[in-house]
């Protein structure tokens, strides 16, 4: 099979579409990322499939909302056999890593990444710098984005590496020079990440496989902080970021059909022409299907 792209996937703690400015008329927290998604395809309706962090792994890297009581990672089921993008594109050559600033053990990440065929998992341990550490969660953002940036440097090629990351996540801190006040919110900490993703970008975009590289970005869930009566709804209590960028911007425009977290494992086996079987509960987010679903407190959504 021909590798037609290297794979970053960028899951931001907590970014609701609220923040951006593509979503909102230009109003907005995240000033790097609205820059980016000039020069990508944006997902107008795009939604999360859980409102918890444990939650959004399973459903963007293999395609597993939420459906039962319990999330996925917790359940019995995580001991079985499933397939994740990691293992699927283990098996045609890709190296895989997932990079989580946090306490090994959070949330059960380290043990979901091992069960989904992760090669590498990088957490504050793997750090090993404690003097980044934000007093609860774990590295913040900017220094463990360049710990992450530098890391791809040094892999070879083909890649696929998933980065979650933490800093917009309460209680909001910030490291002592990126403080402009005493008053620390999830805006400060919203524009603080995407400080740091911008950072990320400009350190890894002179290498020659950027360009070739598909970069999915999106969020975890949404904030519980809502401002804009646009999203103080059901719906929009969902409503999540969907970016994907190419590092040769050849993937532009804007798409209206209703996509989630467990369609984005089967859109990048989708751009990638992948072509042997495998299962999902998602589907493309480039097909004409569009839907999505959520599970709280045993009521199902169906947008």
């Amino acid at each position: 099979m021909n590798i037609v792209g290297l794979i970053v996937i960028l899951i931001m703690e907590s970014y609701s579409q609220e923040f951006l400015g593509c979503y909102n008329n230009k109003k907005s927290h995240t000033p790097f990322l609205d820059s980016l998604a000039e020069h990508s395809t944006v997902f107008n309706n795009a939604f999360a499939n859980g409102l918890k962090s444990i939650e959004a792994l399973p459903a963007i890297t293999a395609s597993i909302p939420t459906l039962m009581d319990n999330p996925f990672i917790t359940s019995d089921l995580a001991r079985n056999n499933f397939k994740s993008l990691a293992s699927i594109l283990k098996e045609i050559g890709y190296e895989t890593s997932f990079f989580h600033g946090g306490i090994r053990g959070t949330m059960g990440f380290y043990s979901y990444c091992k069960r989904a065929g992760f090669d590498e998992y990088h957490g504050m341990e793997e750090y090993n710098n404690k003097l980044d550490f934000d007093g609860t969660w774990g590295i913040f953002d900017g220094p463990f984005m360049n710990y992450f940036a530098n890391n791809l440097k040094a892999k070879n090629e083909p890649f696929f590496s998933t980065f979650f990351s933490l800093s917009s996540h309460p209680p909001y801190v910030l490291p002592k020079n990126d403080k402009k006040n005493n008053k620390i919110d999830i805006y400060e900490t919203i524009k603080y990440s995407d400080n740091a993703m911008s950072k990320f970008f400009k350190q890894i975009k002179q290498q020659d496989w950027f360009r070739n590289t598909i970069f999915i970005i999106t969020a975890d869930h949404t904030s519980p902080v809502q401002k804009n009566i646009k999203y103080k709804n059901p719906i929009g209590r969902y409503a999540i970021p969907l970016i994907i960028f190419k590092g040769d911007s050849s993937l532009i425009g804007s798409k209206n059909t209703i996509v989630q977290q467990i369609d984005i494992m089967p859109t990048i086996l989708d751009l990638i022409n992948y072509q042997k079987k495998y299962f999902s509960f998602g589907k493309s987010a480039f097909s004409e299907k569009s839907w999505s679903i959520h599970n709280l407190s045993g009521k199902y959504r169906l947008i």
